[in-house]
């Protein structure tokens, strides 16, 4: 576990400073912060106190807080919600792969000015939303089914 000053010291520093201070050094104790934060946060039930529970913060500090900010790196005077906010636009949210899987008879396209090989194929949506309708391309009734590749 995590030596009980150290929690302390962390706790008093707060979310942002605690989470910049356990981001750079080693990941152990960042570990047994957030699960001294969550022992702290969910105590474990007594016949004594089954109706007494402490709402789940720490030093005033929401539980859910802590966590965001443990989970994130936020930079400058960013938020947790600024940092997902930036590595979605940067990994997830802006990825060009749509995935989408169609059966026998849909319209589709292949582009020939793009695509891979000759068996390449983009469904309507990624058609219309990239520059596809100035390539040399073929819209065509697909006889098995397929997968988009954009």
């Amino acid at each position: 576990g995590m030596d009980g000053g150290l929690f302390d010291e962390l706790v008093v520093l707060g979310p942002r400073e605690a989470s910049r201070r356990l981001h750079g050094g080693n990941w152990g104790e960042l570990e047994q912060f957030a699960t001294a934060l969550l022992e702290r946060c969910t105590p474990m039930p007594s016949a004594s106190q089954a109706s007494a529970s402490p709402p789940p913060d720490v030093n005033g500090v929401p539980f859910a807080t802590w966590m965001l900010w443990l989970a994130t790196t936020p930079i400058g005077d960013e938020q947790p919600e600024d940092y997902m906010k930036r590595a979605q636009e940067s990994y997830g949210a802006k990825s060009n792969v749509c995935g989408r899987i169609w059966g026998k008879g849909y319209v589709a396209y292949r582009c020939r000015t793009c695509g891979m090989s000759p068996c390449s194929a983009i469904c309507h949506e990624c058609f219309e939303k990239g520059p596809h309708r100035t390539h040399n391309f073929l819209m065509y009734r697909s006889v098995a089914g397929g997968c988009c590749d954009c």
